[in-house]
């Protein structure tokens, strides 16, 4: 899996060929989780280069998506990154 810290720009963020090409989920904080084959890889390089994104490791982005949720109405626990 590749994570990576980087917001949306909206319609065309994720395409419905990338959807098709590599398993991608979104969670709070900006923190997407990627499949990690040859088009999650360069997709998530592209946002890198072009949408100041960040390639992060596991536990950074788990501590991203727990920061996002502290304190929210929802008492439920942050979710759990694959």
């Amino acid at each position: 899996m590749i994570y990576l810290n980087a917001t949306s720009t909206g319609k065309g963020f994720i395409t419905t060929i990338d959807r098709l090409r590599f398993s991608i989920s979104g969670y709070p904080g900006d923190t997407w989780v990627i499949e990690d084959n040859r088009y999650g890889r360069q997709w998530a390089e592209e946002q890198v280069r072009f949408n100041e994104g960040q390639i992060i490791e596991k536990s950074e982005a788990q501590a991203l998506t727990n920061s996002a949720c502290e304190g929210s109405v929802d008492p439920l626990s942050p979710p759990e990154l694959p």
